[in-house]
């Protein structure tokens, strides 16, 4: 495992309890969207184990980055959907998340609301689905979208490849 050592430059907050923090990029250091990374807080190696509280694991692989290249460029993609649970309605990265005629950014205010779009948009048989969320959310969202048709080759996620293989048996 790499470790990199780097300054926060900004701190932006993008609504209550919401931050992006933009650090300093270390030479080096490569991430393409989709990717997987962990930030932690000085001193998580200072033991002989290191002390996961000081840890975080952020799927800086969530859908903006995703959107952001779409939207810089989509070829070879004639439609991005993006379908969101919120019932605060203070949606995050309205700059980024606003329907336009390639991109349609899609917010619902309940998870039963939720799983009916998802049967609605899985009767896209060429459609893939990019799954981001908690444990139990990609589960329930999987076991939608298997119901519906989808095969598991349309299917990804915001996880590990190896771990992929567990959320299609539950």
């Amino acid at each position: 495992m790499q470790i990199y050592w780097t300054p926060i430059q900004q701190v932006v907050e993008e609504s209550k309890d919401t931050y992006t923090f933009k650090l300093e990029l270390p030479a080096g250091f490569t991430w393409e969207e989709g990717a997987h990374t962990h930030f932690a807080l000085e001193g998580f190696n200072k033991e002989d184990r290191p002390n996961r509280t000081l840890i975080r694991h952020m799927s800086i692989s969530t859908f903006r980055p995703l959107v952001l290249a779409y939207l810089a460029n989509g070829e070879g993609v004639p439609h991005l959907h993006s379908l969101n649970v919120d019932s605060s309605k203070e949606y995050l990265f309205n700059d980024v998340f606003a329907s336009t005629d390639a991109f349609t950014a899609e917010f619902v205010d309940s998870r039963p609301d939720y799983y009916q779009k998802v049967e609605a948009l899985a009767a896209d048989r060429n459609g893939l689905f990019y799954v981001v969320g908690s444990d139990d959310f990609l589960h329930a969202t999987i076991a939608a979208l298997r119901q519906s048709g989808v095969t598991p080759d349309q299917i990804m996620l915001d996880k590990h490849d190896f771990q992929f293989e567990d959320f299609l048996k539950a």
